[in-house]
């Protein structure tokens, strides 16, 4: 089974702006997700518009399509938090324009903090564990680090990443270790539709 946390700094999945195949161009793989950092909302109109940051830090439009009724919220996206956006493709590059990114609302998933924390959570070893690494006969806890046997640890029900071995351990991820922050984006991370990309190094 996969890693449980994408590699967000794998740049073939996860490519940059400029490396976005152009609209009017077949893609070679469409299998790939833009992921950038909300910079400012300019909706001004029916299209939700938002100007964000990708992994070189360069600044692009973002145009979301919303086709009514949708559950799609647009409040969501606020500054600083992360979009994915699936198979993202560039609209608009002629006569030296950089173009923009249109997406329909299905497409889009919004994460609660920064790219720039995705791929630096993608360097840890703890939150990248695999899968089968967290179901063996031993673990090891969150809180307290120390390995226990599966069966005495139990799973953040948030997340159901994390693992503790018990309240005071839980208590002390959640506020020193940092996991009250990293289970809502870790939550949201594991409905990304990734199928078998973006999780090992290649």
């Amino acid at each position: 089974m996969p890693p449980r946390f994408p590699n967000f700094q794998n740049a073939t999945t996860f490519p940059s702006f400029a490396d976005l195949p152009h609209s009017t161009e077949a893609p070679k793989d469409p299998r790939h997700y833009l992921v950038a950092t909300i910079h400012e909302n300019m909706t001004f109109s029916d299209t939700a518009t938002f100007i964000c940051k990708d992994r070189t830090d360069t600044s692009f439009a973002l145009k979301i399509h919303i086709p009514g009724p949708s559950s799609f919220d647009v409040k969501k996206l606020k500054k600083g938090m992360a979009v994915v956006v699936k198979g993202a493709e560039r609209d608009g590059v002629k006569d030296g324009k950089q173009g923009f990114v249109g997406a329909l609302a299905d497409d889009i998933n919004i994460i609660p903090t920064s790219l720039g924390n995705l791929i630096f959570m993608s360097g840890n070893p703890l939150i990248v564990a695999t899968t089968k690494d967290r179901d063996e006969e031993k673990g090891f806890c969150d809180g307290c680090g120390e390995e226990k046997s599966a069966k005495d640890l139990a799973r953040c029900k948030g997340c159901e990443s994390a693992r503790y071995c018990g309240k005071e351990c839980q208590k002390k991820g959640w506020v020193e270790g940092g996991h009250k922050t990293d289970c809502k984006v870790m939550k949201a991370v594991s409905n990304l539709d990734l199928g078998d990309r973006g999780w090992g190094t290649e």
